[in-house]
């Protein structure tokens, strides 16, 4: 039977997607995790093992001083093969080798043991077919008070939610208009080197449309080049349409099944979005290192293919109502 306290975090968890922004979201939510497994510090972020990296990391009550110490001995750590090895399970150190057993090894005496990390609970998530790798690992800084087993089977229960939430979190706030469950238009938030950290279901989905052997965390190479390199506003491919707005330091991307009314070339595409952003056509030039007579040039072919005769038409067709 399921405890009320894990049905009432869950739904705290879903709750909270829409009451907390991304940065703040891992923080609460391992608070609200601490109320049915205490831990002292933990580590919640994602990776990938093609390319492998590490893409972003959130610590709590840790150093980042200690991710950098960790990369020293990574090569030492069972939990790590043993938890890739079971990804929908929740592994307890104390199960893969005795207090006493872990104290000795190099890695806690040179590692753990530095940064109070002397029990340990880790559940992963694996993304199929990107290959992202979500991580929650919690710490305990007493040797003596090691994970029990009910505390596991509470987080590989409480695990996917916590991942999902984090993951809905991101792409709702980031992408206002995602309700979810829709393959017309589909939300991601990438790196400025083209590595993804969140994908909706359906994007993976509409972009093997354009490229049906694409796998991996890392985008197409097209794409990224187009979008980062060149720097345009999206992508018009033969059966999808991409596109990316920069915010801060991440790329959030849309994509949709190019129909009719997607005739646009992406330079015609950068220059309609920069246009009904409010630039004059001569900014615009500006921005794009083009004469003005070619932006005003553009403007009328892009006037005629989408069959209008003022901005505003244009910002409705481009979504900037």
């Amino acid at each position: 039977m399921i405890d009320r306290r894990i049905s009432e975090l869950i739904l705290e968890l879903y709750r909270g997607t829409r009451e907390h922004e991304p940065d703040s979201f891992r923080a609460w939510a391992l608070n609200r995790l601490g109320n049915l497994i205490p831990f002292d510090s933990a580590m919640w972020g994602s990776s990938s093992d093609y390319p492998r990296r590490m893409h972003e990391v959130y610590l709590y009550n840790q150093p980042r001083a200690m991710l950098e110490n960790y990369s020293r001995f990574e090569d030492q750590d069972i939990l790590r093969t043993a938890v890739c090895r079971n990804p929908a399970s929740t592994v307890n150190l104390a199960d893969l080798v005795s207090p006493r057993e872990w104290a000795q090894t190099d890695i806690y005496r040179n590692h753990a043991d530095r940064f109070g990390i002397r029990a340990i609970l880790c559940s992963i998530d694996i993304q199929p077919v990107t290959g992202i790798i979500n991580v929650i690992s919690l710490w305990r800084s007493d040797l003596g008070r090691q994970f029990d087993e009910t505390e596991r089977v509470t987080k590989e229960f409480v695990a996917p939610h916590l991942f999902e939430a984090c993951r809905y979190n991101r792409l709702l706030c980031m992408h206002p208009r995602h309700t979810g469950g829709s393959t017309s238009e589909a939300p991601a938030i990438m790196q400025r080197d083209g590595l993804l950290l969140e994908a909706d279901d359906a994007f993976v989905e509409l972009l093997r449309l354009e490229w049906p052997n694409w796998q991996g965390a890392m985008l197409p190479a097209t794409l990224v080049d187009e979008l980062i390199n060149q720097q345009l506003e999206a992508h018009v491919g033969r059966r999808t349409v991409v596109r990316a707005k920069r915010a801060g330091g991440l790329i959030l991307l849309r994509v949709w099944c190019k129909a009719s009314s997607d005739p646009l070339t992406p330079r015609e595409l950068t220059i309609a979005e920069l246009y009904v952003t409010g630039l004059s056509h001569k900014k615009v030039a500006a921005r794009l290192s083009l004469s003005p007579t070619t932006v005003k040039s553009h403007l009328r072919h892009i006037y005629s293919k989408l069959n209008i005769n003022n901005k505003t038409e244009l910002m409705r067709i481009l979504g900037h109502d």
